[in-house]
């Protein structure tokens, strides 16, 4: 693993904070989008998260250097994709469990024969 600093003229330069990346996708996340996604879009709207190429926005990176672009970026899709990822696994399985107790209600308590 990379040292988070490097000497650069006398000063620390920081090259690597896995942290801003982070918070910033927290930020950028909306797990309930996500999540109402999963619930009616099911194992699509999971497929899609890892489908999907996120795209970091270009105001965070400006001025930094390549290093940390890189190691941002990387670190940014990586979470985006998690978090992304969970919300949505956690709609498709609300939503699966909702369509079968609808089902076995429909089936059972509804229509009986």
């Amino acid at each position: 693993m990379l040292d988070p600093t490097e000497e650069k003229n006398g000063s620390c330069q920081k090259l690597y904070t896995p942290a801003d990346a982070r918070r910033d996708v927290g930020q950028d996340v909306s797990a309930i989008s996500w999540g109402i996604g999963g619930f009616f879009c099911s194992v699509c709207a999971v497929a899609y998260v890892y489908i999907d190429k996120p795209q970091v926005p270009a105001s965070r990176l400006v001025g930094k250097s390549a290093e940390y672009v890189s190691f941002y970026t990387d670190t940014y899709n990586r979470e985006i994709k998690k978090q992304r990822g969970q919300a949505a696994m956690i709609g498709c399985l609300a939503g699966t469990v909702f369509y079968t107790l609808t089902n076995l209600y429909t089936q059972t308590i509804v229509l009986p024969e």
